[in-house]
């Protein structure tokens, strides 16, 4: 007689047409009831990077598009030019950001969702062992993902595009809009949104395809145990195999002589020694967790020794952790090193040559009468000196501003030896010739030739028509004075916009430097700034250093990210452990010990980060001071961004712990009560 009982195989087939009667979408759906802790930690993550990314490129489209230009149709063409710069420079602070945030995003949002896939490898090898095919688990996993990601993407790309105005209130000020005469007014794009919601999506979609794709390669009975010896030593030869020609093409790239711009072969660096670091990321943790592993062993006994053996077993959520810390770090570091190294290189080239003194400034014509007046009185400790009115006006073919300069107070102060130092110089015909109708162009503008046409606007549109009678070199060393019109004083009025008054000023000694900075500075000058050579240089350097604002929207972006992404994967990795928790206490294990391990164990994690992230910049940093050494500067002014670094490694490092502190606690807490 044949048995017809639970185990019998009429059951099992039976068993077999009501599993293949489930639905898909039923399927998904209970896989996602049964992950839903992690799906929200993971929703809240891709939500709020979401958020911060849409609202970031609703800022860039904004300036891109010059919202609420349309409201400048009553002013005169040279204030409607300078009221377009602050949107350059929001497009270029934006484009800085969205490039950061979207590097740091596809890196972390990949390895968040291949760490929950990996870490459910037991259920898909059992769903191998039912039968299911390799496709339809990429099929089935696809749609689960995809279900509560993308709505947190919707949910955070319509917050970042609702914050967006506020976003662009916070751009509005480094990018110089308040007193331009125009209001940033930013205006919401749905493209923008839709944009970035598909963004956000690719790449956590093929997060999740590399992740199954990588499983499926794994036969079903592999995926029911962990992951062997043999081939986490598999996988890390792969990863050795893709990691040294990375390592070897940053290296050559940083410092083999090759024909490369400085800034473009920096930039290829980084993004070079960015992409080593990920790809390297699971071999580079597992050893810096076992060499700094060894610190908390010695020195805290019992919960040392259990989280250094937790840190170098659990490798998957090592590297977890100390994912965000080292990407933000390599990433953000890296790139303000080079922004800073290219504006101070840029800089000390322009102001290596120059052989003024003193240099005297201000924002007024005002005062220019008794300046020169008091450079005369000070007779032979002055050895030359010129004085120059600078303005923005408008040329109109092609239409852009310029400086124009007016050479002023120059009798009898300026010496033979000084003029050639701090005064323009004629390539080109001769300066005696300009007057009215006549004007000078610095051989930097190509443009024209003697004898060439140029029309000029000032503020008010008025229109003058010049002929170029000279073509001059001007004054070396000098940024703000670039010179690229040079009048007489019955040339052209003083009807421009920004005017400055830079004096330049050659003293016969060394000692006789301190004797006119007093001299000038006690004349009580209204609205004039005296400064040595030195000060200059430091001031201008640092000037250029700060007023890139682009950096420092990108720290705190960055910052934010990695914090997001560092909490959940200490979330996760903590709600993996209740079990092991609950058993270590059951024996006898302190509640105290346990918090203590989870502690030290996150804080070696996020050490470990840090220590490879220190690695890969000090790789950027030295290419750039070799780099500096080839162009003639000195390797002093390599630009070394400790302060930052410190900054953000701590700020992650007391923000880790304390999550820990508190996710333990609460995991435990329950343990105790049961």
């Amino acid at each position: 007689m044949k048995r017809h009982g639970p185990n019998g195989p009429a059951h099992q087939a039976s068993s077999r047409r009501s599993s293949k009667r489930v639905s898909l979408p039923a399927l998904v759906w209970s896989l996602v009831k049964a992950h839903s802790a992690s799906y929200i930690v993971m929703s809240v993550t891709v939500c709020l990077t979401s958020l911060l990314f849409c609202s970031t490129l609703q800022v860039y489209m904004a300036g891109r598009m010059q919202d609420g230009i349309g409201k400048m149709g009553s002013m005169h063409t040279l204030r409607r030019l300078m009221a377009e710069r602050p949107y350059r420079n929001v497009v270029m602070i934006s484009t800085v950001s969205v490039l950061c945030i979207g590097l740091i995003s596809i890196f972390l949002v990949l390895a968040s969702v291949s760490f929950l896939v990996q870490d459910r490898r037991r259920e898909f090898g059992m769903m191998r062992l039912n039968g299911a095919s390799r496709t339809r688990i990429m099929v089935m996993e696809l749609c689960e993902f995809a279900l509560p990601l993308a709505l947190a993407n919707i949910v955070g790309s319509l917050l970042g595009s609702v914050l967006a105005v506020p976003m662009g209130k916070a751009f509005s000020g480094p990018s110089e809009f308040p007193g331009s005469g125009v209001s940033f007014d930013l205006r919401v794009r749905p493209s923008v949104t839709v944009l970035s919601f598909a963004f956000m999506m690719v790449v956590c979609l093929l997060g999740v395809w590399l992740a199954i794709r990588k499983l499926n390669k794994v036969s079903p009975l592999g995926l029911m145990v962990q992951e062997s010896a043999k081939g986490a030593k598999k996988m890390g030869k792969l990863r050795i195999v893709i990691s040294c020609p990375l390592v070897l093409l940053s290296l050559f790239v940083g410092f083999a002589p090759i024909s490369l711009p400085l800034d473009m072969r920096c930039m290829l660096l980084v993004i070079l020694v960015i992409c080593t670091v990920y790809a390297a990321s699971p071999l580079l943790v597992a050893g810096s967790v076992s060499l700094l592993g060894l610190i908390p062993e010695k020195l805290a006994s019992g919960p040392g020794i259990l989280a250094r053996q937790r840190a170098r077993r659990e490798t998957a959520g090592s590297t977890a952790v100390a994912l965000p810390v080292m990407m933000v770090l390599t990433i953000v570091i890296s790139f303000l090193a080079v922004f800073q190294a290219g504006s101070i290189g840029g800089n000390m080239l322009n102001l290596q040559p120059l052989k003024a003194d003193v240099i005297v400034s201000s924002d007024t014509e005002e005062g220019v009468g008794e300046l020169s007046s008091t450079i005369r009185d000070l007779g032979g400790e002055v050895r030359g000196a010129d004085i120059y009115t600078t303005q923005t006006w408008v040329v109109e073919n092609p239409s852009g501003t310029f400086q124009v300069a007016w050479q002023n107070g120059t009798d009898g102060l300026v010496g033979d030896g000084a003029r050639r130092a701090t005064a323009p110089e004629a390539v080109e015909g001769s300066l005696s010739d300009l007057g009215p109708g006549k004007i000078a162009v610095s051989n930097q503008n190509t443009d024209y030739r003697l004898g060439d046409k140029v029309t000029l606007i000032d503020r008010s549109d008025k229109r003058y028509q010049l002929t170029v009678a000279a073509i001059v070199r001007p004054p070396e060393g000098t940024p703000p004075l670039p010179m690229d019109f040079l009048s007489s004083a019955d040339g052209l009025p003083h009807a421009g916009e920004e005017e400055q008054v830079l004096a330049l000023i050659s003293a016969s000694s060394p000692s006789a430097i301190s004797d006119i900075t007093k001299a000038i500075r006690g004349a009580g000058i209204k609205g004039m700034s005296v400064e040595t050579r030195s000060a200059f240089i430091d001031r201008f350097l640092q000037r250029g250093v700060s007023s890139q604002h682009a950096l420092s929207v990108m720290i705190v972006g960055g910052t934010a990210l990695a914090i997001i992404f560092l909490l959940q994967s200490i979330a996760i990795a903590l709600s993996e452990r209740q079990g092991q928790n609950r058993r270590l206490y059951q024996i006898g294990v302190s509640r105290q010990s346990i918090v203590w391990s989870a502690v030290l164990e996150t804080g070696v994690n996020i050490l470990a980060g840090a220590l490879i992230a220190v690695v890969a910049i000090c790789v950027v940093v030295a290419a750039v001071a070799l780099a500096f050494s080839g162009i003639g500067l000195s390797v002093a002014y390599t630009p070394i961004p400790l302060g930052p670094f410190c900054l953000v490694g701590f700020l992650l490092l007391v923000i880790g712990v304390a999550a820990t502190l508190m996710v333990s606690y609460g995991t435990l807490k329950s343990v105790g009560s049961n």
